[in-house]
């Protein structure tokens, strides 16, 4: 089997996806406004993307972004390459591709069946040439489906062509950077009998080589030359008799040495991808150039959560639009007032804005409106995170009722992001059994949850709750997985420092030293601080991460300490596990504060697990029993953010 990349065409002429991507964000990068340092930023941040995340972030401007993608792949000729490959495939090769080029096909001068993966439904059969990402002039691969690891007939052909006796992985051209197929590419090269993966840079080894890990069946070799060397360490293996002429002219595109750029049709487009790629400031001024230039387009992103990083713009949202929003309700009034609030973290004036949302539902019940599911979904979310778990289940369930009532279609996104709520308000019950069994009920293999990253949320928290079974084989894995999927979306500071706050969790289980922990949590803290994202609530976490830390290396008086800074975040549920983490530390606590908590929490497993350390009663909740029992031994976690 033979899995190639883009980089087996820049001999035909053709760019590789790096070069393609700036050339499609050529009018973005070099926009008139922008400094040059802030230019230099923004193509570094571009170059972290998944190439079909970056195309897809142009989604806006229609069909126009794949139209120039498949006119740039026009006219080329096969190379020496693609002529190896054909060789290979006389002789019973297999070409796996996620390449939208046709040169393949052009260089077999006999039958050979090819087969083209344009939905999840299609079935590769036994063809020899196999396109994973569609082909040119319909380049069918969407972004939501690049967010989600290859699974059904494509897989399974894959994994049984390498499972085969004697089978040989050559992987050639192909980087690793789609996080669809990467973990395919992964699996098959363990499986196969021997596997030669050609690089061609020292960072491509060096990525390669951590990528797929230390196997004695799997050769990594290097060639610095993205032509000659490349292709004379593939046709060893794929033409060993030489029947290809290696030394023939690369046939490359007549003009191909001059300059190319796509030009964005809408100002929103050009919007949209400054916001994701230039920060909040850039993106702000860039929706409202848009906006006063006349592009419609513009007027509904103006209140995206990325424009609301800022804190001056959040508070000032927050206290002008409630009375407003309250007076005059409307989804979208209230939709810009949660998303202020969600940007600037859990705080106890949350519970006003709690109050507001459930006035603002009876007003619009007596106008015979409904409030959207979006607005309701960040209703939820902000109880969520300020701890109100018992009002945020109700309302989830008054949500999801009103959906069955009213037949609404809720798109698969919002399913998944509404199971994904639950599972985190059952976590934080420390009923881990039901929220595991309401996250598997995501159907991840047909669906991705793409907007805001909520596929990378969800396989964190998928870890959050390996890390709390202390399973660190499956956190790992999740972990991983999240990290694959920051990547791709090009990792967001705030994202990257949340995974950093999982991974120290991971650290703990995996018996990391006390020092080791407290470090990094102070290097987070810092980096959270410098980037504006060091909320309540990501505070508690860290301090939490070094209570647990502590506690687990008999540091009770430093664990206590730690544990009573929990009881100033805004988030109820910090205040009973810090109660748990001073019990678990065999030290006493006044319970009179805790009433009014554990009637906004509800009876949950945390407040059950209080009263056998209180009382030396067991528990009928197994949960309870099985996480008291690891807090005696002094293991497991009594917060997990």
């Amino acid at each position: 089997m033979v899995f190639v990349g883009a980089g087996i065409s820049v001999s035909a002429g053709l760019p590789d996806f790096d070069t393609l991507r700036e050339e499609l964000y050529a009018d973005v990068v070099h926009s008139m406004w922008l400094a040059p340092r802030t230019q230099r930023r923004i193509t570094e941040r571009l170059r972290a993307l998944a190439p079909e995340y970056a195309v897809s972030l142009l989604d806006d401007d229609g069909k126009g972004p794949r139209e120039y993608i498949c006119e740039r792949m026009q006219n080329a000729r096969p190379s020496s390459e693609h002529f190896v490959l054909a060789e290979a495939l006389r002789h019973g090769a297999c070409v796996y591709t996620p390449n939208f080029d046709s040169l393949i096909e052009s260089a077999v001068d006999f039958p050979v069946s090819i087969a083209i993966r344009r939905s999840l439904e299609d079935d590769p059969g036994s063809a020899h040439i196999l396109k994973l990402h569609g082909t040119c002039p319909e380049i069918a691969v969407r972004a939501e489906d690049v967010m989600l690891s290859i699974t059904g007939p494509w897989a399974d052909r894959f994994l049984s062509d390498c499972r085969t006796a004697d089978s040989h992985l050559v992987v050639w051209g192909y980087r690793g950077a789609d996080p669809d197929l990467a973990p395919l590419v992964r699996e098959g090269a363990a499986l196969a009998t021997q596997c030669t993966w050609i690089a061609f840079s020292q960072n491509d080894l060096d990525r390669v080589r951590t990528f797929i890990g230390n196997s004695d069946h799997t050769s990594v070799v290097c060639a610095h030359s993205q032509t000659g060397q490349a292709r004379r360490l593939a046709a060893a293996i794929l033409d060993p008799k030489g029947e290809v002429d290696l030394n023939i002219d690369d046939n490359r595109i007549e003009g191909s040495e001059s300059h190319y750029s796509y030009v964005i049709r809408h100002r929103a487009t050009k919007a949209r991808a400054l916001g994701h790629l230039g920060g909040v400031r850039i993106g702000r001024r860039a929706w409202w150039i848009a906006l006063f230039s006349g592009d419609r387009a513009a007027v509904r992103p103006i209140g995206r959560s990325y424009l609301f990083d800022s804190r001056l713009v959040q508070t000032a949202t927050l206290m002008c639009f409630p009375p407003v929003a309250l007076r005059r309700p409307s989804n979208q009034l209230w939709n810009v007032i949660l998303t202020a609030a969600e940007g600037r973290g859990a705080r106890s004036t949350d519970d006003r804005l709690v109050r507001d949302v459930q006035v603002a539902r009876r007003q619009l019940a007596a106008k015979e409106q409904r409030m959207s599911t979006e607005v309701a979904a960040r209703a939820v979310s902000m109880m969520r995170r300020r701890g109100l778990l018992l009002r945020a289940q109700h309302a989830l369930d008054e949500l999801e009722q009103s959906i069955r009532e009213h037949g609404e279609v809720v798109t698969a996104t919002w399913r998944g992001r509404l199971a994904y709520e639950r599972a985190i308000i059952l976590r934080s019950r420390g009923e881990i059994d039901l929220a595991h069994r309401t996250l598997s009920s995501i159907d991840t293999e047909n669906i991705a949850i793409v907007g805001a990253n909520w596929s990378m949320w969800l396989e964190d928290e998928k870890c959050a709750l390996a890390v709390w079974r202390e399973d660190t084989v499956l956190a790992r894995k999740h972990f991983s997985r999240a990290q694959e999927l920051a990547s791709a979306y090009g990792e967001h500071p705030r994202s990257t420092i949340d995974l950093a706050i999982r991974k120290l969790q991971i650290g703990v289980t995996e018996g990391c030293s006390y020092s080791e922990v407290t470090l990094g949590a102070r290097n987070l803290e810092k980096l959270a601080l410098r980037g504006g994202f060091l909320t309540p609530s990501r505070r508690a976490w860290l301090n939490g991460v070094k209570a647990d830390a502590a506690r687990r290396y008999g540091q009770y008086e430093l664990a206590v300490k730690y544990y009573r800074r929990l009881q100033k975040s805004p988030d109820l549920m910090h205040h009973l596990g810090g109660v748990v983490g001073i019990l678990a530390c065999e030290k006493k606590i006044l319970l009179d504060p805790i009433v009014e908590i554990v009637k906004a929490t509800g009876d949950n497993s945390t407040t059950r697990i209080i009263e056998q350390f209180l009382q030396g009663t067991p528990s009928f909740d197994l949960e309870s029993i099985r996480w008291y029992e690891l807090l005696k031994s002094q293991r497991g976690f009594v917060f997990l953010s």
